[in-house]
């Protein structure tokens, strides 16, 4: 098969690797950092399919020494074969103690990231072979607290060079998420250690892993399973303290406890986030709830206000010294509020389509806020009476119709009782597609059939209802 040294005559896509600042460990071995490590870019390269790539890889800030190449190969079945080669590492503990293992990363332009598997380290070299079945992808290695993470630490040692630019054929498109984003493990208490030759390294992953877990509330959000991994801990601590320590069974429990770790650290991290995103959502609609009930208190007062000022006014100007002089003054205050007009009935006042959603009698806010007023309105005046009368258009069946027309009507009704006018004051029907007040032939004359009238009468405005 073909092998191309350095560059490949495909897509090239840009990805920027956000490094974050360096573990500082308290540990002897440890090398301090900058507060925070330089930006460092890497592109994705999109593998051909028929012949094998030579990709360089380089050090990053956090370790500048740090070389290899990645032989990336195509195979049959669809997978990309890669075999990595590195030279000048530092044991992972020089970034700090809670880093115990190298994990070879491969990563998509869109962000989607796959582990391909640890790293062991030979001395400063090491060497590894993986797959993945990505066709697009950068290479990267972190330094990690143990080997089964599901996203790598911001603590990146190597990326796949950058290619010259005479072979980058498309635009550089920026990677939709952080690549490397975890740098908050020196939080989950991670402390010091020696590293005995005699225990095998699977065991300290396991420890870390289980207190990374703790730390990410997996006690309280998955119990169970963190329990199983606690377990498979003490089985790896006590065959290490065994006698004959047997280290195939130490690395076997070692590395089920691990899994376990990661599996209840995802588990609670996603529980953990529901939870977080249900208490917004009910704080939103307690704010909403809270903010609506407010409204509708203020237009109240406003209303009463704007009546109370009307009415001193009209008693220094002698304007309300009959019956006829208060109707037309509430019709003026009405008009205000909702469409009014006088009739032989009484004041008719219209609540228009838009009153509802859609098939539905639940008043939208708006319409909440016009009814407020109303009853504000209203209610300083004595021995009014009321009649809630609601209509449809004709699209639907009749029974449809008149059962919502009801409906809309009887909530019109409870709201303004909410209010506080009297129930014994209110009647509410549904009259259906009757009495349309245009013809239903255009969606503008049918909106206007669907709506609520409300017809206010008595005898502080001179007329009782339907006469």
């Amino acid at each position: 098969m073909r092998r191309v040294q350095g560059w490949v005559p495909q897509v090239w896509i840009s990805i920027l690797v956000l490094l974050g600042a360096a573990a500082v460990s308290t540990a002897p071995s440890a090398v301090a950092q900058t507060a925070a490590a330089p930006t460092a870019k890497v592109k994705a390269i999109s593998f051909p399919p028929d012949r094998q790539v030579v990709v360089p890889l380089q050090g990053t800030p956090h370790s500048p020494d740090a070389t290899g190449q990645a032989n990336v190969e195509p195979k049959e079945d669809g997978l990309m074969e890669i075999e990595v080669n590195l030279k000048n590492l530092k044991p992972p503990s020089t970034f700090g103690p809670e880093y115990l293992v190298y994990v070879l990363w491969s990563v998509t332009p869109q962000g989607q990231v796959s582990n391909l598997g640890p790293i062991r380290l030979a001395g400063t070299k090491a060497e590894t072979r993986a797959t993945t079945r990505f066709q697009s992808f950068a290479i990267a290695v972190t330094a990690e607290p143990y080997f089964a993470v599901t996203r790598p630490s911001d603590t990146a040692v190597l990326v796949n060079a950058v290619p010259d630019k005479k072979y980058i054929q498309t635009e550089p498109v920026e990677l939709k998420t952080e690549l490397l984003h975890r740098a908050r493990y020196k939080e989950a208490g991670l402390k010091p250690v020696t590293i005995d030759p005699g225990v095998p390294i699977e065991l300290y992953q396991a420890r870390n892993a289980v207190q990374i877990a703790r730390w990410q509330k997996a006690d309280q959000y998955a119990k169970d399973t963190l329990d199983k991994a606690v377990k498979a801990l003490s089985r790896a601590e006590a065959a290490q303290k065994a006698q004959k320590a047997d280290p195939e069974t130490v690395i076997m429990a070692a590395r089920e406890a691990v899994q376990a770790s990661e599996d209840a650290r995802n588990l609670a991290t996603k529980r953990d986030e529901q939870e977080r995103l249900a208490a917004e959502r009910k704080a939103s609609e307690e704010r909403e709830a809270a903010a609506q009930a407010a409204a509708a208190a203020e237009a109240q007062q406003r209303a009463k206000s704007d009546v109370a000022r009307d009415a001193a006014l009209a008693q220094t100007a002698g304007v309300r010294a009959d019956v006829e002089k208060r109707r037309a003054a509430l019709l003026q205050q009405l008009n205000t509020v909702l469409v009014t007009e006088d009739t032989d009935r009484g004041l008719v006042a219209t609540m228009a389509d838009v009153t509802f959603a859609t098939g539905s009698a639940d008043l939208k806010p708006k319409a909440r806020e016009s009814l407020a007023r109303l009853a504000g309105i209203v209610s300083l005046l004595p021995k009014l009476e009321f009649v809630i009368e609601g209509f449809t258009d004709d699209v639907g069946s009749d029974a449809h119709n008149q059962s919502l027309s009801e409906q809309r009507a009887q909530t019109v009704r409870e709201y303004l009782v909410g209010q506080g006018i009297a129930a014994g004051a209110i009647t509410s029907k549904g009259l259906g597609e009757a009495s349309p007040v245009a013809p239903n032939v255009s969606p503008e004359d049918r909106a206007r059939n669907r709506r609520v009238e409300i017809i206010v009468s008595g005898e502080a405005i001179g007329a009782k209802l339907g006469g």
